[in-house]
């Protein structure tokens, strides 16, 4: 079975205890290091078919693609936005030895 097909199903037995599926809710019902990007694909698939009988296709060579063009692109920006972070961290490290040294 499929992780989406597990997903889907899930979250329907969350709503057929007449609770609203949640990202959170879904993860709790799911084996451990599932990841993030399909819960959420999961659970919006249910949200948009709540009645269908079978979960969305399979993952594709093509979707597979995407999916590492997008952790490509995240990696991108978490690099850009934590250079500026190493830089003042390597200045407070500079200062701090000038001023143990006096």
């Amino acid at each position: 079975m499929s992780i989406d097909h597990q997903i889907y199903q899930v979250a329907a037995k969350i709503a057929a205890k007449g609770k609203t599926p949640t990202v959170a809710l879904i993860k709790a019902g799911m084996p451990k290091g599932t990841p993030l990007a399909k819960l959420i694909s999961g659970l919006q698939y249910w949200q948009n078919n709540p009645t269908a009988p079978e979960p969305i296709e399979e993952a594709t060579e093509e979707n597979s693609g995407m999916d590492v063009a997008l952790a490509n692109y995240i990696d991108q920006q978490i690099s850009a936005a934590i250079k500026p972070l190493q830089q003042k961290i390597s200045e407070l490290e500079k200062q701090l030895e000038q001023m143990t040294k006096k």
